[in-house]
């Protein structure tokens, strides 16, 4: 909260500053403020400055038919403000924190962008790592409830450096990045950042194939002794596989496509991971290494015509306050994620939503979660998690 505190008075100090006259005429100094119709802003009408607030709260409620499952329960999953600015047209921040944080890392994002031209830009801060276009698509308009299970091995948010960029209409983006990976504002015990590499391309401009998307992205870490790769499903209910004892290189890949046409999506994404156990075994020797992999393949349909996007809100029709019936849309996804000589579980998730309007969505998910073997100490081998969620973006 003090670091939220601590943000709004700088700001409100930068203000007063921007609308002095300081030698300049009153129209160049001038500062404006309202509603862009998606966020409230201040800017000066010079361009120079310019600052957007934002944010989402996700409620959720949660229900398991297995017996080895949570209770059911209701979720305040997230509660998150969002401030974007852009100073002297040429750098960019982010700050946001999340409030329904219990480890005391109430920053999500913090960091400046210095863009000089589209090709090439360097992001400094605690910023998302290079890697997964699921995990790079906000949780503020994703597809389902929770992402993938694949999502297990994917690194997130981290303090680093990023090199980054695109050519002209986003043919190639490019990003390249060291950070810690070691969680929010986390440091990094070993002494070498962990590395990402991601090229992403978009070849036709025109028609149905305009808005085809693919590629592929590596990450280079080390491990010390540290525990990782996790089994968990993606409604987290329940945990199949336990975190390994690593020691060595921690090599992750992926493959990644994704196409839009008017009111359907599909989207589809593959990793694998390979993890060393260097001298973790009898009297110092090494053990194998530990091998995971993970598929999710998944497609949306707007049933009322609306267009669809990668990653953004839905706008209706006409939304309820408009008298009409808003937005629906269904989906499927497929996923496996599979640790080898440890477990794999396969989930078949549905989910149907209504936007209510573009800053309110209703969502509801219903997933079959099968594994090879079950969670010790129990029979079953499949679960059905039941989530929903009210949405409100601003």
């Amino acid at each position: 909260m003090r670091t939220l505190t601590a943000l709004l008075s700088l700001l409100l100090a930068i203000v007063p500053h921007l609308s002095a006259n300081n030698g300049q005429n009153d129209e160049e100094s001038s500062v404006t403020s309202g509603w862009n119709g998606s966020h409230a802003f201040i800017q000066s009408t010079d361009g120079n400055f310019e600052v957007e607030f934002g944010g989402r709260v996700h409620l959720d409620f949660r229900a398991y038919s297995a017996d080895f499952t949570p209770d059911p329960t209701f979720v305040l999953r997230r509660a998150r403000l969002e401030i974007d600015g852009t100073l002297y047209k040429f750098f960019e921040f982010k700050v946001q924190p999340e409030f329904t944080d219990e480890g005391s890392t109430l920053l999500r994002d913090g960091y400046i962008n210095i863009h000089p031209k589209d090709s090439i830009q360097v992001t400094a801060g605690q910023f998302k790592a290079p890697f997964s276009l699921e995990e790079l698509q906000s949780s503020k308009y994703f597809d389902f409830i929770e992402r993938s299970m694949l999502n297990n091995i994917v690194a997130s948010r981290s303090p680093g450096v990023m090199f980054h960029g695109h050519t002209a209409d986003e043919v190639v983006q490019y990003a390249f990045s060291a950070q810690n990976n070691r969680g929010s504002l986390q440091p990094n015990p070993v002494g070498r950042p962990d590395f990402f590499g991601r090229l992403s391309f978009k070849p036709w401009q025109e028609g149905a194939l305009s808005k085809v998307n693919f590629g592929g992205a590596f990450a280079l870490g080390k491990r010390e002794e540290e525990r990782y790769l996790r089994g968990r499903t993606s409604s987290r209910s329940v945990v199949f596989s336990d975190e390994f004892d690593l020691n060595g290189d921690l090599r992750t890949y992926n493959i990644e496509g994704l196409w839009v046409h008017r009111n359907v999506k599909l989207q589809s994404e593959y990793i694998s991971a390979r993890a060393e156990r260097l001298s973790l075994g009898e009297n110092g020797s090494d053990l194998s290494d530990v091998k995971s992999r993970g598929l999710y393949v998944l497609g949306t349909y707007t049933l009322t015509g609306e267009d669809k996007k990668g990653n953004g809100p839905i706008t209706p029709k006409k939304g309820i306050h408009e008298g009409g019936a808003g937005a629906w849309e269904i989906g499927f996804r497929y996923q496996f994620f599979d640790i080898k000589d440890s477990n794999r579980s396969d989930t078949y998730d549905f989910k149907v939503d209504w936007w209510l309007n573009k800053f309110t969505r209703f969502q509801a998910n219903v997933s079959y979660e099968t594994f090879r073997h079950p969670p010790v100490g129990v029979s079953d081998t499949s679960n059905i998690a039941v989530l929903t969620r009210m949405a409100i973006y601003f």
